[in-house]
């Protein structure tokens, strides 16, 4: 299994009560017998273009009986600087982070222990982890070429070990090691897991 973004032609699509038509959709095929199958496809109702995908898994919480449910997760990003995501399991949209940056977002990284956490690096030299969990902005690195990079971001990853390093690089040829190990950045992610998409603080 694995997945590609790809325009096609123009289709009807709905979402929710209004008909929109988009041309740019992720679509996550599988190679059975030499023949390709398309299982699923994700359409963004703006038309947004994506420009990277990745899988992660973010979790359910069912307050009236205490229990909580892991969903696999697509999320997407790109032209319009929002991150998108979907339910892989029941193939419908999760809804979006508007805006997640202030310009296109190039790429996008997922924490290698903490899945709800994602870097981005957008075309307006700004770096942000998100917790896409909560809907919590949890930190940004850089804005504007302040303390950071002078153009636009290319990509960026987290170190494989346990994530307090990030690296950023871009079209002003540096690549920059993010300390993220400090107790102001892991109060920041300790602090995001708190939050509600209202952004209630929890109790305790």
């Amino acid at each position: 299994m694995f997945v590609s973004t790809s325009h096609v032609k123009r289709q009807l699509v709905s979402s929710r009560n209004v008909c929109v038509k988009v041309s740019i959709f992720v679509p996550i095929m599988s190679l059975t017998s030499a023949k390709l199958l398309l299982r699923q496809a994700y359409r963004d109702p703006g038309g947004d273009e994506f420009y990277c995908v990745k899988f992660t898994t973010i979790a359910s919480r069912n307050r009236k009986y205490n229990s909580v449910r892991y969903h696999c997760v697509l999320v997407a990003a790109g032209l319009l600087g929002n991150i998108q995501l979907f339910d892989v399991k029941g193939g419908k949209s999760m809804g979006c982070i508007s805006p997640a940056c202030g310009n296109s977002i190039n790429d996008l990284s997922v924490h290698p222990t903490l899945p709800q956490l994602v870097a981005i690096a957008s075309k307006d030299l700004s770096l942000h982890v998100w917790n896409i969990d909560t809907r919590v902005k949890v930190m940004q690195l850089c804005s504007r070429g302040l303390y950071g990079h002078v153009d636009e971001l290319l990509t960026c990853d987290w170190s494989p070990d346990n994530g307090n390093r990030l690296i950023s690089s871009g079209m002003d040829h540096y690549l920059i090691v993010w300390d993220l190990s400090t107790s102001e950045c892991k109060h920041a992610i300790e602090m995001s897991h708190c939050f509600t998409e209202d952004l209630e603080s929890c109790q305790g």
